[in-house]
């Protein structure tokens, strides 16, 4: 009762914007704080009040999306739409933004990576916030998405992750993206995370303290003889770094270490110490662990050596299919046209079909014209699943025999192929998909209806600008 008078008072104040600007604050502070129940009951209240009915099945929209509700946000997205004849880009964008809110992690995890590659800079929040309340195994993949869309104000979130990490793999994650985002007049806050007390807190530390500050090499004596291996490699590394020439046999120890942690951490920052570091990224290239080979084999390639691509060549010889998908699949993301014809023979040499299927998206991943041309071969091939997955993989290259394929598993497909096949054409942010994705909003599963909204959005966005200060909701 109290709050139905509230808002009568609300609606009758004289100063009506003021009042109007308190409402839109309590609603995004209930929905910050995740009480979405609360927040849509005080529009719904609301909309008995007042005579803007519109504006209040917008928030009711908003809300809904937001909280992760995708069915039910959509289904009144369309019902408002047909209503009013006009999108609203800034309602479709909060459904996969809402998410972040649920603990859906598949879909929040492909839908990071999506948002990542759109540069959907207003994300980054909630994909922290996600991954505040997540396990840790599961956070390195969400904080490389916000690689591309960070800015200085998720640092406070980074800097608590940093804080809450329990594994090399979430310090591998977060110290480039925190030595990349926080500025000289950050010493004081770097400072804080050595003296933290927390091994891979101290590690991000040391690992920032080295790529950014020129703090001489007497800084990190006292880690020198740490008992923690990592936090003693991060020092030398830090070390090292200040010295122009340095002696690189201080790692040989750590080329036999049986962490492979370290080892990998290693063939990172080996890359920046120039070309006298190419005779242990070699070593590396050969681990046993095809982590540590993939690492070493990225930091060869960035160093113009051609020794990376070969790293991954070498491991197509093995008769494991494993191993064979693991080393093509990292020479699709070295993305050398050099290794394409060894990619086509593993292609048609394997009898297994998953070697098949990751062979011909690392050929798309490269896509170059040699790549292309192979997989306009293998479209009209007899076996169902090659001629599918060449289809798909020639329309994320923006093929137009791909894309009409694409369409069709669309439209007639079964669950997965529907599945596929939208993520997809969010990626070709073509208009003329814009009635498929209309449809996508009614289908059946989450994961369509959460990236046809996004690819809506991505469509409507550059036509219709969102007001970013007006709550999220507003025109």
């Amino acid at each position: 009762m109290l709050r139905v008078w509230g808002l009568i008072i609300l609606f009758t104040l004289p100063q009506l914007v003021r009042a109007d600007t308190v409402f839109k604050d309590t609603i995004e502070s209930y929905i910050n704080q995740g009480r979405f129940d609360e927040a849509l009951k005080l529009v719904e209240d609301s909309f008995m009040l007042s005579k803007d009915k519109i504006k209040f099945e917008k928030l009711k929209v908003y809300v809904l999306a937001k909280s992760g509700r995708t069915i039910d946000a959509t289904n009144e997205y369309l019902k408002f739409k047909q209503a009013t004849g006009q999108d609203y880009p800034e309602l479709l964008h909060a459904v996969p933004i809402g998410v972040f809110s649920t603990d859906n992690y598949p879909l929040a995890y492909k839908v990071a990576r999506r948002l990542a590659q759109l540069h959907d800079t207003e994300a980054q929040q909630a994909i922290c916030s996600m991954i505040l309340r997540v396990e840790n195994k599961q956070r390195p993949p969400l904080i490389k998405a916000l690689y591309s869309i960070s800015d200085v104000s998720s640092i406070p979130s980074l800097i608590k992750m940093a804080k809450q990490a329990r594994s090399y793999q979430e310090a591998f994650a977060l110290s480039p993206l925190l030595s990349r985002m926080l500025g000289l007049r950050e010493k004081s806050l770097v400072d804080s995370l050595i003296r933290y007390n927390n091994v891979w807190t101290k590690v991000i530390g040391l690992w920032i303290k080295g790529d950014m500050f020129n703090v001489g090499e007497s800084f990190f004596t006292p880690y020198l003889n740490n008992s923690n291996e990592f936090i003693t490699l991060m020092a030398i590394i830090g070390r090292l770094k200040q010295i122009r020439n340095p002696d690189l046999s201080h790692f040989n120890i750590y080329l036999k270490s049986k962490n492979f942690g370290i080892r990998r951490t290693l063939a990172y920052h080996l890359q920046l110490f120039g070309k006298q570091a190419i005779p242990y990224l070699v070593l590396l290239a050969s681990d046993p662990n095809p982590v540590v080979r993939m690492e070493a084999a990225k930091s060869l390639s960035f160093m113009g050596s051609p020794r990376g691509v070969g790293t991954f060549l070498k491991d197509l010889a093995y008769l494991s299919p494993q191993k064979k998908i693991k080393a093509i699949d990292n020479l699709g993301m070295l993305g050398d046209s050099l290794a394409v014809p060894y990619i086509a023979r593993a292609l048609t040499n394997s009898p297994y079909p998953a070697v098949k299927v990751h062979a011909i998206w690392a050929l798309a991943f490269i896509g170059s014209a040699a790549s292309r041309n192979i997989l306009i071969k293998l479209f009209n091939v007899q076996d169902t699943l090659i001629s599918r997955e060449s289809a798909f993989a020639l329309a994320y290259l923006g093929e137009s025999v791909g894309i009409m394929r694409l369409i069709r598993a669309f439209r007639n497909g079964n669950d997965y192929s529907r599945k596929r096949a939208v993520w997809l054409l969010v990626k070709l942010n073509d208009k003329r998909t814009y009635k498929y994705f209309v449809d996508g909003l009614k289908d059946s599963s989450v994961e369509v209806r959460t990236m046809s909204a996004m690819g809506l959005w991505n469509l409507l966005k550059e036509e219709e600008r969102v007001n970013k200060d007006g709550g999220g909701y507003e025109r």
